[in-house]
This record gives structure tokens, sequence and C-alpha cells, in this order.
């Protein structure tokens, strides 16, 4: 896996909601599709080659959070169509809110994994 690619995905797909969420975007994002971590470039890794990796800690822990950061992108999405901007807003640009917290981590922890099976 190219872990540089991943987190170049992770980071374009974040400013592709952020266009959406400022009402930019062409393209109306799907909750279901948000929250399938399956479909990304990380999430059809985890399902094959980073299989071997089911019992390292970090990969445990790097599959959660992926999972969790995808639960997180879709009910902002959710909030995006009920048109609920102020809540939106809270969640974008708190430092602290799950969305952002679940995504720092996810680099964090695809940066570590990288480290400890690249040896």
């Amino acid at each position: 896996m190219n872990f540089d690619n991943i987190i170049k995905s992770h980071v374009e797909w974040k400013i592709k909601l952020r266009s959406y969420i400022n009402g930019n975007s062409k393209e109306k994002l799907d909750v279901s599709k948000a929250e399938s971590d399956k479909d990304c470039e990380l999430g059809q890794w985890i399902l094959n080659e980073g299989k071997k990796y089911n019992d390292n800690p970090t990969c445990q822990e790097l599959v959660e959070t992926h999972k969790k950061f995808h639960l997180a992108v879709g009910e902002i999405i959710r909030k995006v169509n009920r048109d609920d901007k102020e809540e939106v807003g809270k969640i974008i640009n708190s430092t602290t809110s799950d969305y952002h917290s679940l995504s720092n981590k996810l680099v964090s922890l695809i940066i570590r994994l990288r480290k400890e099976i690249e040896i």
C-alpha cells in the first residue's frame, strides 16, 4: 500500500466534504456511501492486503478509527442535508470535534502503521 496516497485521498475527501458543506459541490454526497468504511482506498486495503496485519494493535486501532471517521462524516452529511448549518459549523470549525479528532488520529495511525510494517 502506498501510505502517502492513502493520506492524500483522506485530505482530498475532507476538501470534497468542505465543498459540499459550503454549497460549492456539483455532486450530492450520499450518506450511506460516506458511512461505508469499505469503499475508500484505505477500506479496500484493510479488507485485502491489510488482513495480514489484523493482530497488530496499531492496525486494529486504525480499523476502528477508520469506521468511526466514516460515521462522523455521514452524520455531517445528514446535518447538511437537513440544512442544520449551525450544528455543521460547530463540528467543522471546532478542532475538538469528533470529526477533527478522528481525522487527525487516522492520519497519525496510518503514519505509525507504515513505520511498523515497513521496517
